[in-house]
């Protein structure tokens, strides 16, 4: 699911932005779904949800963008 919500928020951002301000609401919603991504994998990890931290793991490694995906690989 959270899959498909990154998705879309990427495909709504290219409908509703262009040039420079699309450029900003990009790196802005990429920050905060990179962050969102690596607290959702810590806190998984802290209350050693080792299934979801496996899914979690494998998930950012291949869809994170560059602190979850550096969490995803190192721990």
């Amino acid at each position: 699911m959270v899959d498909e919500v990154i998705r879309a928020h990427r495909k709504h951002l290219r409908l509703t932005y262009r040039g420079w301000e699309y450029l900003y609401w990009m790196i802005r919603r990429e920050i905060d779904i990179d962050l969102s991504l690596l607290i959702e994998f810590l806190n998984s990890f802290r209350h050693r949800r080792w299934q979801d931290v496996e899914r979690g793991r494998e998930y950012l490694r291949q869809h994170g963008v560059l602190l979850s995906k550096i969490a995803g690989w190192v721990l």
